[in-house]
């Protein structure tokens, strides 16, 4: 394939997935009656998260992190990870789709030099302290509050991030 070929085929990758993410956060049933409820929180999430990949992309703008290490923020890997991973936690059945697609988008963007691998990496190691740090318990969701917010074990100090109302948090599994 020519190099105007794979450049469409990689600047589809990321509206593609957008839009599965989308699709599978309003799909994606968790047996509740909730389900616009729970849509909604897992939507709000992924556009933290969102936020997040191009809140630190006006950082590196702003202060020029990157080019300052001799690296450039890639903004690509930054939004096809928080929809990869997002996709993981959503549909975990589908790992290794996500997983593979992600690992072949990176692999078509060096093909394409786009960025290196030092730009890849270093932005998917921020991006992915911040999200596992900060953002995981928003996205697991049911599956954290399950974890840290069983009637067993219920406190002021284990109350998760993200409140919502008692019977999603509740739910009996």
């Amino acid at each position: 394939m020519d190099y105007e070929t794979l450049d469409k085929i990689a600047d589809s990758y990321i509206p593609v997935l957008a839009i599965i993410a989308f699709l599978a956060s309003v799909l994606v049933s968790s047996g509740s009656q909730n389900r616009v409820k729970i849509a909604l929180i897992r939507l709000s999430g992924l556009s933290i998260l969102l936020g997040a990949a191009y809140g630190f992309m006006l950082l590196d703008n702003a202060y020029s992190i990157w080019p300052n290490l001799g690296l450039n923020y890639s903004t690509h890997t930054a939004v096809s990870l928080v929809l990869a991973l997002f996709l993981v936690m959503l549909i975990p059945k589908l790992f290794l789709l996500w997983s593979a697609s992600l690992v072949v988008y990176c692999g078509l963007m060096l093909y394409q030099e786009y960025h290196s691998v030092a730009d890849i990496l270093s932005t998917a190691f921020v991006l992915f302290i911040a999200m596992a740090v900060v953002f995981s318990p928003i996205l697991v969701g049911n599956k954290a509050n399950k974890l840290c917010c069983t009637r067993k074990n219920w406190s002021l100090r284990t109350r998760p991030i993200l409140s919502v109302r008692k019977e999603i948090l509740w739910k009996d599994y």
